[in-house]
């Protein structure tokens, strides 16, 4: 073992402190307004002159091709067109399908059922109607209930019932 110890210890590494600080080593990389520094040595380098504010360009998409503006080449995007994304969704009964695809999915599963009413078809003179266990056809029941209606001015009162008419001469 000491043999291998000997023969990594110098690989390239420092294996002893050299300036007698365990700290100064240790910094953090500043950047502010285009200068980059380190925190603990004072030295700092100004990148404004490496700035070529050639940036602000737009990118755009006409037909199949792809530009930069400022720039004058551009990228023809024809030969990533495999013109197959011509698809028509339909749906009969409760499955869903798309074409092209022999997948489907069965809707079945998402009906709550809730709908009796819709599939009544209830003839002329017939209404819908709780029998007490299930919704039916069955006849209106009409007249027979009657009405009135009367109207007050705090000393007279006049009023209908049923067929009554009124005389507003």
């Amino acid at each position: 073992e000491a043999q291998v110890d000997a023969y990594v210890a110098n690989n390239g590494y420092l294996t002893a402190e050299v300036d007698g600080s365990t700290t100064n080593e240790l910094q953090n990389l500043t950047f502010a307004s285009n200068v980059i520094g380190l925190t603990s040595s004072g030295v700092t380098f100004d990148l404004s002159a490496y700035l070529d504010n050639t940036d602000a360009q737009d990118l755009t998409l006409s037909g199949n091709t792809l530009s930069l503006t400022g720039d004058g080449t551009s990228v023809d995007l024809s030969s990533y067109l495999d013109d197959t994304d011509s698809q028509s969704i339909s749906v009969a009964s409760n499955i869903l399908s798309i074409s092209g695809n022999a997948s489907t999915v069965d809707l079945s599963a998402y009906l709550d059922n809730t709908d009796v009413l819709a599939g009544l078809s209830c003839s002329i003179g017939e209404v819908p109607k709780w029998n007490g266990s299930s919704w039916a056809c069955a006849t209106d029941n009409s007249g027979g209930g009657g009405f009135s209606f009367s109207i007050t001015d705090g000393t007279n009162t006049q009023g209908i019932a049923d067929t009554d008419t009124i005389n507003f001469s």
